[in-house]
């Protein structure tokens, strides 16, 4: 039997103390709207490229590649807003929290997932939306409603690294961190 490989992505990981408040924040919300699946706060965070499937020689590559990005890229101010959901308006697939964007936000995603075509990777050309996933699968016995969604406090912190995952859904959090990056000071 042919053992799968990896899968992998490249994501804005988020500080202890917003993680934390995010968590909190969803465990108030998982009392009234009912998801399958509730993300935990070890795996939380903005992805930034999807990877998928990877050899060892197309990571190192990548790592050269998106050391060269970082190294040239300032931190930059990230901030929540609010909640939104992706699928239908009353079973949605995705309850997630939206992120204030800003043109930098924008320009290190477009870097990345320039790197990541030049190494070989098949990338997601559809329009960016940088996100936070809460919760997957509604499997409540009535519609979703939006006026369920209380608004989010606004939090704020610096994005000063993107941090390279591996995913393995057979180990709790899901998300180990590989390699980091950080973004030149």
């Amino acid at each position: 039997m042919k053992e799968k490989m990896p899968h992998y992505f490249l994501a804005i990981p988020l500080p202890e103390e917003i993680k934390s408040l995010l968590y909190a924040y969803s465990m108030s919300l998982k009392k009234e709207m009912h998801f399958k699946k509730w993300v935990l706060q070890e795996d939380y965070h903005i992805t930034l490229s999807f990877l998928g499937p990877s050899s060892v020689l197309q990571l190192e590559s990548l790592v050269f590649h998106i050391q060269q990005i970082t190294s040239r890229h300032e931190p930059f101010s990230l901030q929540l807003l609010d909640i939104h959901t992706f699928g239908l308006t009353d079973a949605p697939r995705v309850l997630w929290v939206n992120v204030l964007t800003d043109k930098e936000l924008f320009d290190l995603q477009e870097k990345v997932k320039e790197a990541c075509k030049k190494v070989g990777f098949h990338v997601d050309e559809r329009q960016y939306r940088p996100h936070i996933t809460l919760a997957k699968r509604w499997t409540g016995n009535v519609p979703f409603q939006t006026n369920q969604m209380p608004s989010l406090n606004q939090m704020q912190w610096i994005c000063n690294k993107i941090t390279l995952y591996q995913v393995d859904p057979r180990r709790i959090p899901n998300y180990i961190p590989i390699d980091e990056f950080s973004l030149v000071t």
